[in-house]
């Protein structure tokens, strides 16, 4: 009631204000001048998501809204090249180069009061909807395998400690955090052999004749903020197998043959006899269990050193009984 004191019980506001309210309007509604107006266009279903994107939009439910007037988009929906492992970061250039980016599709969605957006990201996060917002920042991982921000070379070919020849066939790449590479320059032992200001530089050099043992090829690069990098690798120029052996020996009895490898090392080295393996060897020698009949045989030392076969000189062996 008007004195604040509650209604009786079971009244209503039909059957207890209505009857004063309607005298107290009839009483002054003359008063109050005649307006005209237009009634309200129809209902209709208005879009609610933005996009730059062919078809972006496809799948996301419209709402109701009053014909002729936009309805606030609060879904936004963008796509945007991202780094694999910061996928809420855009790719650099150096990110795309190295295979390390992807295209993702953002959905985001807005909260008419922006004070209440951070409960609608936290919701719809536990719900495993939405994506945020397309990223702004960059990717800030430091690409260089050295975690400096110099270039740096890949080198796909040749590959570490492979056996080296009369040739090197060269593929390599560069890649630079900061800018743009301006030239690689390929070395072996020292010496200039190749470069380029095009990448990947691929080309293959003829060093000549390589002594046996271990080399050196190294790459350099060069980017336009004046920084510069390099890697080099080890390649093996396998050498030769010299063998010593008696010239008679007696069936039955072990006899000892000796070898020696002109390069560094070898992975493994065996003893033929008319090309049949008896014994395997290290160290420079072979022990020699003689089983075979009397008679003539070829004797040899079959090495075997990055892959590769290594043959020695070939001796004449006489078994006697």
């Amino acid at each position: 009631n008007n004195d604040n004191k509650p209604m009786y019980f079971g009244a209503s506001g039909f059957g207890t204000a209505r009857p004063w309210i309607s005298e107290f309007v009839t009483r002054v509604g003359g008063s109050i001048p005649a307006t005209p107006f237009t009634r309200p266009a129809g209902i209709v279903t208005g879009g609610v998501c933005t996009t730059t994107e062919e078809n972006g939009c496809e799948g996301i439910a419209g709402d109701l809204a009053i014909a002729d007037i936009k309805v606030p988009a609060y879904v936004e929906i963008g796509t945007a090249e991202v780094c694999t492992d910061q996928p809420d970061k855009l790719a650099r250039e150096i990110d795309k180069q190295l295979g390390k980016s992807q295209v993702m599709t953002f959905k985001y969605y807005k909260m008419p009061n922006p004070e209440l957006q951070k409960f609608l990201d936290k919701w719809m996060q536990s719900k495993g909807g939405g994506t945020g917002p397309v990223p702004e920042e960059y990717c800030d991982i430091n690409r260089n395998p050295s975690g400096n921000n110099n270039p740096w070379p890949v080198i796909t070919s040749p590959k570490s400690s492979q056996p080296l020849t009369g040739t090197i066939s060269i593929n390599v790449n560069a890649f630079s955090p900061t800018s743009n590479v301006t030239k690689v320059e390929v070395y072996f032992d020292g010496g200039l052999i190749g470069s380029s200001t095009t990448l990947p530089y691929t080309d293959t050099v003829n060093v000549g004749s390589p002594s046996p043992g271990t080399h050196t090829f190294e790459v350099k690069v060069y980017d336009s903020a004046g920084a510069t990098g390099s890697q080099s690798i080890p390649l093996e120029a396998v050498g030769s197998v010299s063998m010593s052996a008696p010239a008679t020996v007696a069936s039955g009895s072990n006899a000892t043959v000796t070898y020696t490898y002109s390069g560094t090392q070898l992975d493994s080295a065996s003893l033929l006899v008319d090309g049949s393996v008896v014994a395997s060897c290290s160290g420079g020698t072979c022990s020699w269990t003689v089983g075979n009949a009397p008679g003539m045989y070829d004797i040899q030392i079959r090495a075997k050193r990055l892959g590769v076969t290594i043959d020695s000189n070939v001796e004449k062996v006489t078994v006697t009984p």
